[in-house]
């Protein structure tokens, strides 16, 4: 079988895959950190022996764009592609090579740590296996670099060792066969590190052999100037030929893996202790229970704080959060599992650590996502079994199992505040004491937990939030009004509801008693919508309030369950940086892409700005990249198919969508499920931003709901098409001015795609687009609101708007333009401003002026695709009259004859549906009369006439817009040429300062769309 090894490939513009050395102005030696690449480029070479692995690193030596991975691709994996177990998985009968990463190890006396003698030395450090075996060496990019006082900048043996395997092994059973030798043969150390942690150093670095993608770095450092280093080139990298070029590799039992890691614990815990070290009970508060377990601390309580959390990063689908530390020398590599929230696992050994000891901070970053309710409450044993013997007697009486671990911490807090309550078997008992002093416990419910306060802005309107353990043994949530616990209140039946059970025998009082009494720590600020405070101080998002660097963010936002899920997609994955270089940067020279982009960071500035709202209309045919499209405007906010929401609602529902999508971008997917005879109805009050004013019980008035937003369709027809189906409805101007048509096609026929980049197709950029989409979105509207408020105050935000609105309009001339395309171009021109200011922000990773350029280019082809300036209502007319003309133009007009250039009317028959006269001879374009009053009631219905001949004039088919008789009653009739029917005219000019010939050939390329 031929065996293959991965090589990757990157570009030097995305960052070198080799560590630079300099020295500063100071004199000292600095270094760069591996470049964080995202996407790799990747081939397999054939390697059949320890020689081909020697040949291949010979020619990776001098590329900093080329690294080597164990994993090898699937027939799914791109050419273009991330990093990761899914696009490079081990082969499942493991990898025939194997490369032992070795760091510090101290030299002998005597011997140069980057000699020939110091590579066999640690040779002999290894399993018997190894030893007289042919090796490939290559020292480290550290190996052998000295400071300027001529000592090492590192010590110690730093070489990475390549064998082959006499068959394939896995990572997980080399990494178990090699640690467990570390162990036997005390080739390992335990101390503490940077951050005071115990932590055991094995002799070799496990994670390049445990993961399949681990880069094994192959290229040479970068030597600055002035910089002494006791490796040449040529020594480098080496051969050591023995008499066999094989490792002959014993059995591994399948065991052994779980066995080093019990192991490894062991031998930290067993230093700890004997080294000022305590261990200490904890419990995680989960969801569905708790889970007890130890830590290690110094005397006297302190917990680790020498790391400090730099930021976080939610992986794998939000199963996963990474943690990334200011001293840590492998950025990112400790991550939390959303099953085990209160354990740290390191990248590479999977070393777990509890979060108390790795860093105390991280625990609030978990909470926040809610995979731990609270802060883990220490234990006291002694005080565990009191409880518990409190417990029997209860337990005895009520004939139950005993207390559940879950609920020993409520009966803590209970006991604490000195309540008479307390759990047992899943239920809420009371404890009733007789005038003797006799306990009773009565049963009132079952496990019901308060979990906190609501409280709207104006301190009103009180609510509990309780946690409900149902009959399946699963929890609920619910909110419960204050007022519903007295007077005609239902609090029972929404108990009931939710799966609780209320015993009937105890009284109604003792479950109100329980909850308006229990000690509570929680108070959250009730919300309805998203979106600015009434003060415009704080941006609220779901789970979390933005405001400024410093500001009071104690009131937690609370979002309504009701809304919860409409806006639960809106959540973070990954980094602004991965965001950036995945979604971001290949948009870059797609004027409609670059616009979803733009156009989605608009919604927070339609408050401060008092812009009004702006809908966007996407059509083309289906596979043109309308879909990519909305996943690149929703990573902005969240996770792509949990953002966009189908048109396929009722009038109530998409009231409910709108208000709940306040301030942030609302996208709706295939117009044509939505119902024709209220779509136009939809996008007026999408657009204006109300909902409807309903009445209350009592017959008085509640308030409308309102928002701000941003709302995008997608199509595979204009809008206008679709509300054309209701053929009692007439497309009006208010709706085109709320929503905007835009073709996705643009103009290079690859449909949304302008700028294939590094992509070689539209089909993968697009492929990529889409996956990115779903691992990378949420931080940039995050980091926006943030900068936003840190950086920009309301009076320069103002200032910057008009300065970029008048930028964005001087590309523009017009004639005369209609109210209605100066509303349209200032929507262009706000979108435009959105752009500029994520840009200025450094949210886009764009150059300033860019959203102004792209936007102009979108303008204009929406411009050309109206067919002049009018308002819509004008266009509107204008297409049914050439419309009615082209069915009727013989039935509904008397002909005249033209003999010799006069007009005889005859004996010519008057049509029953008489619409005026036509005049006309072969060949040449004839002419309808027709009756002022008929042309104002068939034709124009509902707009003003005169707008209507004007725009006829304007484009050719009228000499005149004034009427003249004609017939033989004499009629003042107005003539207009049949060329309106046949034919259309250019438009006037609608730009300035542009070539002439360039203003051709974009207005022929717009037409051809």
């Amino acid at each position: 079988m031929e065996n293959k090894i991965t090589v990757l490939y990157t570009t030097l513009d995305k960052g070198s895959l080799a560590k630079r050395y300099w020295l500063d102005e100071t004199g000292a030696i600095q270094s760069d950190s591996y470049a964080n690449i995202y996407e790799f480029l990747w081939r397999e070479t054939s390697v059949n022996s320890i020689h081909g692995v020697y040949e291949l690193l010979q020619e990776c030596l001098t590329m900093r764009i080329r690294a080597i991975i164990r994993g090898h691709p699937t027939p799914q994996t791109r050419s273009l592609t991330v990093r990761t177990n899914e696009t490079f998985p081990e082969d499942p009968d493991g990898t025939p090579w194997v490369m032992l990463d070795i760091d510090g190890v101290p030299a002998p006396e005597g011997v140069d740590p980057c000699s020939l003698e110091a590579v066999k030395h640690v040779i002999g450090l290894l399993p018997a296996e190894f030893h007289a075996v042919t090796c490939a060496y290559m020292f480290s990019n550290s190996a052998g670099i000295r400071k300027p006082d001529g000592s090492l900048l590192k010590e110690g043996i730093r070489v990475h060792l390549f064998f082959y395997l006499d068959r394939p092994v896995t990572g997980k059973l080399m990494a178990a066969y090699l640690e467990n030798y570390c162990y036997e043969s005390q080739f390992y150390t335990v101390g503490l590190n940077k951050g005071d942690m115990p932590m055991v150093s094995l002799g070799i670095d496990m994670a390049p052999i445990k993961s399949p993608v681990q880069l094994h770095y192959t290229a040479e450092p970068r030597i600055g100037p002035r910089i002494s280093v006791d490796i040449s080139r040529d020594g480098r990298l080496g051969l050591i030929e023995e008499s066999s070029d094989v490792v002959v590799m014993p059995g591994i039992d399948a065991a052994l893996p779980r066995a080093v890691e019990v192991r490894r614990q062991q031998i930290r815990e067993e230093w700890a202790l004997a080294n000022g070290f305590t261990k200490t009970a904890k419990r995680a508060q989960l969801r569905s229970g708790s889970r007890s377990y130890e830590i290690l601390e110094r005397e006297g309580g302190a917990v680790r704080t020498g790391r400090v959390l730099s930021s976080t990063s939610l992986q794998n689908g939000g199963r996963i959060l990474q943690l990334f530390f200011e001293d840590e020398k492998s950025p990112g590599s400790w991550r939390v599992h959303r099953s085990r929230p209160w354990l740290a696992v390191r990248y590479g050994d999977e070393m777990e650590i509890p979060l108390e000891e790795l860093c105390a901070e991280t625990i609030a970053k978990v909470q926040g996502l809610g995979w731990m309710r609270s802060t883990p409450e220490t234990i006291d044993p002694e005080e565990l079994a009191q409880a518990l013997a409190e417990a029997e007697p209860q337990v005895a009486a009520c004939g139950e199992a005993p207390v559940s671990t879950l609920e020993h911490t409520q009966n803590q807090i209970l006991r604490n505040g000195k309540l008479p309550y307390s759990f047992s078997d899943g239920h809420i008992y009371k404890a009733i004491a007789d005038k003797d002093d006799d306990v009773t416990y009565v049963k009132i419910a079952s496990y019901i937990y308060v979990y906190g306060h609501l409280r709207n802005a104006q301190s009103q309107e009180w609510s509990y939030i309780l946690h409900v353990r149902n009959r399946e043994g699963k929890f609920s949530e619910i909110i419960l009004p204050a007022e519903e616990l007295f007077d005609h209140g239902n609090f029972s039946q929404i108990l009931l509801r939710s799966g609780a059970t209320i015993d009937a025998a105890a009284k109604k009082h003792y479950l109100i008693n329980y909850i308006q009494e229990y000690p509570v720590q929680n108070y959250f600020l009730l919300v309805d919508k998203l979106g600015w405070t009434q003060d415009q101080a704080a941006f609220l998002l779901p789970g979390q309030i933005i405001s400024k660097t410093g500001a009071d963010q104690t009131k937690k936002p609370y979002l309504n369950p009701a809304i919860q899920n409409n806006v639960a997609a809106i959540k973070e994955s990954g980094t602004l940086q991965e965001w950036q270089g995945m979604v971001a940067e290949p948009c870059n020279g797609n004027s409609l892409l670059e616009m979803m982009l733009y156009i989605s960071f608009l919604p927070p500035l339609l408050e401060p700005l008092n812009l009004p709202n702006i809908g966007i209309h996407l059509y083309g045919e289906t596979s043109r990249g309308k879909t990519t499209a909305l996943r690149v405007g929703a990573s902005v906010y969240g996770d792509p198919p949990g953002m966009v929401h189908l048109w396929r609602a009722t009038d109530n529902g998409l009231e409910t969508l709108a208000y709940s999508h306040n301030g942030v971008i609302l996208l709706l997917d295939e117009i044509n499920q939505a119902n024709v005879k209220t779509l136009g109805d939809s996008i007026y009050m999408l657009g204006n931003g109300a909902g409807k004013t309903r009445a209350k019980q009592d017959s008085s008035l509640r308030a409308a709901k309102h928002w701000r937003l941003v709302f995008i369709s997608t199509g595979e027809v204009r809008t206008d098409d679709y509300l054309r189906e209701d053929g009692a409805r007439r497309v009006m101007g208010g709706q085109a001015v709320r929503m905007l048509d835009i073709s996705i096609e643009a103009g290079l026929e690859m449909g949304v795609v302008e700028a294939l980049g590094r992509f070689s197709t539209p089909g993968e950029m697009v492929g990529h687009l889409n996956e990115a989409s779903l691992r990378f979105h949420g931080t940039p509207i995050v980091t926006y609101l943030k900068r936003l408020m840190d950086e920009v105050d309301a009076d320069e935000l103002e200032r910057r708007y008009g300065e970029t609105r008048q930028r964005f309009l001087s590309h523009f001339e017009f004639n005369n333009p209609s109210p209605q395309v100066a509303r349209i171009l200032d929507h262009f021109a706000s979108i435009a401003f959105a752009g500029e200011l994520a840009i200025s922000l450094g949210v886009l990773p764009f150059q300033a002026d860019q959203a102004i350029t792209s936007m102009v280019l979108v303008a204009r082809r929406y411009l050309q695709g109206r067919e002049g300036m009018e308002g819509s209502d004008i266009l509107e007319v204008i297409r049914r009259m050439r419309g009615m003309l082209s069915l009727h133009r013989y039935s509904n007009f008397q002909h005249c004859a033209v003999n010799n250039g006069r007009i005889s009317f005859g004996e010519n028959r008057v049509p029953n549906t008489f619409w005026g006269y036509y005049e006309g001879e072969l060949n040449t374009p004839g002419y309808y009369h027709i009756p002022n009053r008929i042309f104002k009631d068939v034709f124009c219905p509902g707009v003003n006439h005169k707008d209507v001949l004007r725009a006829l004039h304007s484009r050719g088919w009228m000499a005149a817009t004034d009427a003249k008789n004609f017939g033989p009653e004499r009629m003042r009739c107005y003539k207009i040429s049949e060329c309106l029917v046949d034919e259309y005219a250019d438009g006037p000019d609608m730009y300035k300062d542009e070539p002439e010939d360039e203003d051709r050939i974009l207005k022929e390329l717009i037409f051809e769309i």
